[in-house]
């Protein structure tokens, strides 16, 4: 194996501002027809992980199944989620989501989240980096 086989990640850093949200797009939620979210994808989009801001909007019902790991850490807002784990989703765990908390999306998993009255504001990071086709800012 040769050192120019592997992908290195390089360093980068996001600055997060809530009025970013204010310029990011209304994007279509694959495999959950109709519904829409607000999101804007950060400069760290590398091999080792992604990292997206994503707004769900309020009293959505949102489906995904994850085939990465991801953190989601909540920046305002609320969301009721029960996560069903591999790898027969007969387990499931419920939580809610508000700010300041963090929260484990294992590989394999399936989340169903509803949100509140206000959108669900959160960052997600996603390793490895799974190169998601998010939008970048608008320029305002």
């Amino acid at each position: 194996m040769s050192l120019g086989s592997i992908s290195y990640s390089k360093f980068k850093v996001h600055h997060f501002k809530h009025d970013d949200m204010d310029r990011a797009e209304l994007i279509p939620l694959p495999f959950n027809p109709g519904v829409e979210i607000k999101g804007y994808a950060t400069e760290i989009n590398e091999p080792c992980a992604q990292v997206v801001v994503e707004d769900f909007l309020p009293n959505t019902e949102i489906w995904w199944t994850f085939p990465h790991d991801e953190f989601h850490y909540c920046v305002s807002g609320s969301a009721e989620i029960e996560f069903f784990l591999p790898p027969l989703y007969g387990e499931s765990v419920k939580e809610t989501l508000v700010p300041g908390s963090v929260a484990l999306m294992p590989s394999g998993g399936r989340m169903n989240i509803k949100t509140g009255d206000e959108p669900y504001r959160h960052i997600c990071f996603c390793f490895p980096g799974p190169n998601y086709p998010f939008p970048p800012l608008r320029d305002s």
